[in-house]
Formats: structure tokens, C-alpha cells, sequence
């Protein structure tokens, strides 16, 4: 008898299994490309069970999962220097932008929301969401993070909100934390992780530079000026932005 089709293998272990694998990612994201990827394959994997007929509790895990990636993000790029885009400014130093990340503006801004909803309230929501067989939604998020932060407005004046997309924080610049439970945007336990791989990424591409100074004075003709310059502001550019990230994590500390 020949060996079974793939279809044949598959079964509910295989979508725990599945599910297992992308929570697994999530614990071990530590940057915004590695959170967002997670985000991604968490979305995909949500849809293939609604689309294969699954129950929806294992749907609204995967769901789950989509939304604490979405809150890491918005941590995240609370934090950092982004903006959406627009090349037709010129600056002395090229900033990553969120285009370059492959961020839209209208994501980075709900993500920013979705991250201002407290932890409690989150689980309170996807336990209701359970307990009433709803779908866990990143929209329906959204709206009670927007009601519970209009209600923080009448009733206070510190509210915890997303920063702007497009908004440039000024380095040094206090961040904000949220009054329900006092944890920072971006969590302290990953800090310290974080400030070591940025490190030794900086001491990586001040390696590259070293190297690249070495070949070309070996052999002038390997590179041409206008490459011999475009490669030094990459290198220069990487440099400032990984040495803007360790100073923003050290006032994190």
C-alpha cells in the first residue's frame, strides 16, 4: 500500500502542533521583524483553521497569539524613531522608515492601540470571547481599547495612548507608562537580551566598515567612488541608528 497523502496526516494534533510551533516563536521574538513575522504566520494559521472548518477555540488561540505580537509591536514602535515613508524631505541622515519595515502607517497605529489595552483587560476579553463561542478579532480589540481610553479621559488626565504613527520621539525623551499596571512599552525583561544583540550588531558592521576600508585600499579599482561612498553612509547610518537603539534601551534600564 502506498505511503498516505499529506491530507491523510492531518487531524486536530496537527493544528495544535501548529499553534504550538508559532507560541513557540512568540517566546522567543525579540525584535520588531521576528514580532511581526509571528504576527503574520499567527494570521495565516487563524485563517486556515476558520477556512478548514476547526473549532474556534483553537481558532481564537491562534487568534490570541496575532494579538500579543500586535502588542509587542506597538510597544515597539511606540519607542522608535519611524516615520511613514516620505523621501521628499532631505536630511543629512537617513532614517529607517516604517515602508522599509514593511509597516503601514494605519498598522503601526493599531498596534500602538491594541498594545494601550492592559493585560487584564485582554484576558478578560478572550475569556468572554471563549466562554460566548465569539471570534477573538483584532478589531474588536481595537474598540474596547478606544472605549476604555475614552472612558480614561473623562475620568483622568495621564490615559495611556499610542504614540502617532508619524510621530518623531526626542531622544532621552520620557516613556510613557500605563497607569493600570506601570509596566514600560517595551518589556524589561527582553531589555537586557535586546542590548546585547544590538552590541554586537554594532560591533559587526564597525567590523564590516574596517574591512571594507582594507579591501578598498588593497585594490582602488574594486570600487568605484560614488559605491566607496554609497557603502561608507550605509555603514555610517547603521552605526548611528544601532547606537540610538542602545541609548534608548539604556533609559529603559
Amino acid at each position: 500500500m502506498g505511503a498516505p497523502c499529506e491530507a491523510d496526516q492531518s487531524g486536530p494534533s496537527t493544528e495544535l502542533a501548529v499553534v504550538r510551533d508559532v507560541r513557540a516563536g512568540l517566546a522567543h521574538a525579540m525584535t520588531l521583524l521576528q514580532f511581526k513575522d509571528v504576527r503574520d504566520k499567527a494570521a495565516a494559521v487563524k485563517q486556515y483553521l476558520k477556512n478548514a472548518h476547526h473549532g474556534l477555540r483553537m481558532q481564537n488561540d491562534a487568534a490570541v497569539i496575532k494579538l500579543h505580537a500586535e502588542r509587542q509591536l506597538g510597544n515597539l514602535l511606540a519607542g522608535l524613531h519611524l516615520r511613514g515613508g516620505d523621501h521628499k524631505t532631505s536630511t543629512r541622515q537617513h532614517c529607517v522608515t516604517l515602508a522599509e519595515l514593511g509597516v503601514k502607517e494605519s498598522q503601526s497605529a493599531q498596534w500602538q492601540r491594541v498594545a494601550s489595552l492592559p493585560d487584564d483587560e485582554l484576558r478578560r476579553f478572550v475569556d468572554a470571547c471563549n466562554a460566548a463561542d465569539k471570534e477573538v478579532t483584532t478589531a474588536a480589540v481595537l474598540r474596547l481599547a478606544k472605549k476604555l481610553g475614552q472612558a480614561g479621559e473623562h475620568g483622568s488626565t495621564t490615559t495611556c495612548r499610542p504614540m502617532a504613527a508619524g510621530a518623531v520621539r526626542k531622544r532621552g525623551a520620557a516613556r510613557h507608562k500605563c497607569p493600570s499596571n506601570g509596566e514600560p512599552l517595551v518589556l524589561s525583561q527582553k531589555a537586557t537580551a535586546m542590548t546585547e544583540c544590538i552590541e554586537e550588531a554594532k560591533n559587526h558592521v564597525e567590523a564590516v566598515a574596517k574591512l571594507f576600508e582594507s579591501i578598498c585600499a588593497a585594490d582602488h579599482a574594486l570600487f568605484g567612488p560614488s559605491e566607496r561612498k554609497y557603502v561608507r553612509r550605509l555603514l555610517a547610518e547603521s552605526t548611528h541608528l544601532l547606537k540610538g537603539a542602545l541609548d534608548d534601551l539604556a533609559s529603559l534600564m
